[in-house]
This record gives structure tokens, C-alpha cells and sequence, in this order.
């Protein structure tokens, strides 16, 4: 009917990981604060999880997870607020992960950005 349809991208349910909320799969996103599992049935179900990263907190023994702290990458207990250790990241270990305020948009064509602007014009009036 001439409405825009808008497509998401699908992401792969990760297997053995339920959401705490309703407990279907959970996907893998790319946050500000670093990787973490959503919900499969958002934006129905708000779940979420953090990441274990792979290594046990020095302080606790509880799993720590990669966030972003002072604008650096760190591991952060997942025990918080029991326990607010945090860890610099084992030297040599890849990450695998890249802030989404760091990817830049491609560039787009003189005419594509033409018909952006008379869009949003046309919306605004």
C-alpha cells in the first residue's frame, strides 16, 4: 500500500542460552558498553544478559564480562553490586569487538542524499 517496510537483520539464536524473562533463545548484540544477549522475541521480551567473558574475577571467583569503563575496554564482575572489581584485559587477547560509536556509515551518492533532504523537508512541513 505504499508504506515503507522496514527490514531487520536476523541474527542466529545462540544455542544453550535462555532468556532470563520468558526463556526462549537468546541472540548476540553489539552494545555501547560492549557485546551482550538479547531476547530472540524482541521487542516483545526486553531480555537481556551479559557475555561471561571466559575468566573468573580475582576478588569473588564470580564470572567477569567485557564492558566499556572510562571510556576503555575492561572485564567487570557480573556479581556487581556485591562485587565491583574490575580488570584490565589479559594482553594479547583479541577482543572481538568493536564500540558501534566507532563504525562509520558509507558514504552515500550526491543523489541519495538529495532525496533524503526533499524527504525530510516534505515531513517536517
Amino acid at each position: 500500500e505504499g508504506d515503507e517496510i522496514i527490514c531487520q537483520p536476523q541474527h542466529e539464536v545462540v544455542q544453550g542460552v535462555n532468556c532470563p524473562d520468558c526463556g526462549l533463545g537468546m541472540v548476540r548484540r553489539d552494545g555501547r558498553f560492549g557485546p551482550f544477549y538479547s531476547c530472540s522475541n524482541y521487542p516483545r521480551c526486553k531480555g537481556r544478559r551479559k557475555i561471561p567473558f571466559g575468566k573468573k574475577c580475582s576478588k569473588c571467583g564470580g564470572e567477569l564480562y567485557l564492558t566499556i569503563f572510562n571510556g576503555e575496554q575492561k572485564l567487570a564482575c557480573m556479581n556487581y553490586p556485591d562485587c565491583k572489581n574490575i580488570e584490565n584485559i589479559p594482553e594479547d587477547t583479541n577482543t572481538n569487538w568493536i564500540s558501534p560509536e566507532e563504525i562509520k556509515p558509507p558514504k552515500l551518492s550526491r543523489k541519495v542524499e538529495r532525496l533524503l533532504k526533499k524527504k525530510s523537508r516534505m515531513s517536517s512541513q
